[in-house]
């Protein structure tokens, strides 16, 4: 009698993600919105890895505060106009990918969907004076925070687009006319009807208390933030959110930390105000302990990347992996986020939702039994590694160490997942060999 294979946690987990995935595959929506970030990886690498040179902790002891600041001037335009316009590359990437799977004409509906996209932002600037300045942008209007925006509409204008030249409501000239001249025509009415729906948003937007779409999908974030509170299940819970929002493309720690703040700074403050009186430290939760604990970009980056050497069976990902090491020491992970991708990848989503509970289970614990102090509400350089920036937080060895203890068991998470995504892309290839 042949013996039944014996079924294993990869292949169970398989039969339960293998249909997600399926389905997310098979959508042209979000194919586009995969591709569009995997098109600017290159732009956020370089970006990333200059940042990262430039920020490094403490350099300006090391090379003097004027030599330090000249750098970091000199490298900022490469992050500013790289990961800090992500939500303008994305409109471009996802009207052009989508027009490409409906097999049109993919500039053009590039084209329209940055459009679109441009008139969802403000056009005017408030000073800090309270001053007005008319036809100036802020550029953060493109950033992380519109990328939703920027999905959105992309969508949108390709699918007017495109069910528009499907009805033949074009302006067809003479076979006479040069290609180029004709496609143009060919364009205007599709074009046209796509960006009056563009106009028609930002119209209705204009007219509400939230002045734009990404302010009100950032406010529509925001007040379900704001109802949480500081407490261990709360923490837990932002820390979900946090990654959640980066699975979805949008900038976690911007949406978090720009709600949270009004509940985890004064805390902060307190804890500061106890350190330099030489006094216990009263609160454990704290933007300190958020920041270096939970938030921290190093919790994905360097497991993940210590799990993708330690497989060694994929030399994509390991090339991939020799790409963001660098960034990812120092706790940029967008190299990883938009290559490997984690954005949209149903089969990365369980290992970045365990990420930030076991981190805020794990260090939570150990300052309540007072192994490691409370975080003194030192506020440190977003690029310190892990390890370091535990040890100076709480001002304790054991705060490193603990962090540094904690990597192993995420690496251990992130190697099992890269197998089972690497056994279910086998099984794809061979099931379309």
């Amino acid at each position: 009698m042949e013996q039944t294979k014996k079924e294993t946690m990869t292949d169970r987990l398989l039969k339960v993600m293998n249909p997600v995935a399926a389905v997310m595959n098979k959508s042209k929506h979000l194919k586009a919105v995969r591709d569009s970030f995997i098109l600017i990886l290159p732009f956020t690498l370089v970006g990333s890895i200059l940042t990262a040179i430039a920020t490094l902790p403490y350099i300006e002891r090391v090379l003097s505060p004027s030599v330090a600041s000249a750098i970091a001037a000199y490298v900022a335009p490469a992050s500013t106009y790289s990961s800090g316009i992500i939500g303008f590359f994305v409109s471009i990437g996802i009207g052009y990918f989508l027009s490409q799977q409906y097999n049109v004409n993919p500039i053009n509906g590039a084209m329209i969907s940055m459009v679109n996209f441009l008139m969802q932002v403000p056009f005017a600037l408030a000073t800090a004076g309270g001053e007005t300045i008319a036809n100036a942008v802020a550029l953060s209007n493109f950033g992380p925070n519109a990328t939703f925006t920027a999905i959105i509409m992309g969508i949108c204008s390709v699918e007017i687009y495109r069910f528009v030249l499907q009805k033949n409501w074009t302006i067809k000239l003479p076979e006479s006319v040069p290609p180029i001249i004709a496609e143009s025509f060919t364009c205007f009415i599709p074009a046209l009807l796509a960006m009056l729906f563009g106009l028609t948003v930002n119209f209705i937007f204009s007219l509400t208390g939230f002045g734009t779409m990404t302010g009100f999908i950032f406010s529509m974030v925001q007040k379900p933030l704001s109802a949480l509170g500081t407490s261990f299940l709360a923490t837990v819970i932002v820390g979900i959110i946090n990654n959640l929002f980066w699975f979805l493309g949008l900038h976690g720690q911007s949406l978090v930390f720009g709600t949270m703040s009004a509940f985890w700074a004064p805390l902060n403050a307190e804890n500061v105000a106890a350190m330099t009186a030489g006094e216990a430290i009263p609160n454990l939760m704290s933007s300190s302990f958020v920041g270096s604990n939970i938030t921290l970009g190093g919790w994905i980056s360097v497991p993940m990347l210590l799990a993708i050497f330690l497989y060694k069976k994929r030399k994509d990902w390991t090339e991939l992996g020799k790409l963001a090491l660098i960034p990812g020491i120092f706790n940029i992970y967008e190299p990883l986020m938009f290559g490997f991708p984690l954005v949209l990848n149903p089969m990365t989503l369980i290992p970045m939702i365990l990420t930030p509970i076991l981190t805020t289970s794990i260090m939570w614990g150990v300052m309540r039994i007072g192994l490691v102090p409370y975080c003194t509400g030192v506020i440190l350089p977003g690029t310190t590694p892990l390890g370091l920036v535990g040890l100076i937080t709480t001002n304790s060895l054991w705060g490193g160490v603990v962090q540094l203890l904690i990597i192993p068991l995420l690496t251990v998470m992130w190697y099992f997942v890269l197998k089972v995504i690497d056994k279910s892309e086998g099984q794809v290839r061979n099931h379309e060999g």
